[in-house]
């Protein structure tokens, strides 16, 4: 009976010990885990950061070219205009002439 109680009490000794290295196991891993996981996440937000900073920068860079774009498209019309003026007041004696 004691040689029985003696096994029961080594199987429990053993069971602890296996349960509490598969638990300290456990923990690190975890520990591990969650630093990885702080690690990502410092790096996301710096991704986040560079991903606003660029996009402010293209939406800047952007406009910037729209506002070119539409002075020379204003330019290119005020051009177009005057070459029709001119045309149009080169016209005007020809058509006085065919009036008479």
């Amino acid at each position: 009976m004691q040689a029985l109680q003696r096994h029961v009490r080594n199987a429990e000794a053993k069971l602890a010990s296996e349960g509490g290295a598969n638990l300290a196991a456990a923990r690190n891993s975890f520990a591990t885990l969650t630093a990885e996981k702080m690690h990502l996440e410092r790096e996301m937000c710096g991704v986040e950061k560079t991903f606003k900073e660029e996009f402010g920068r293209f939406h800047h860079e952007k406009q910037y070219d729209m506002r070119e774009f539409l002075k020379v498209f204003g330019e290119l019309e005020i051009a177009f205009a005057s070459s029709l003026k001119s045309k149009g007041e080169g016209l005007r004696p020809l058509l006085a002439d065919l009036a008479s």
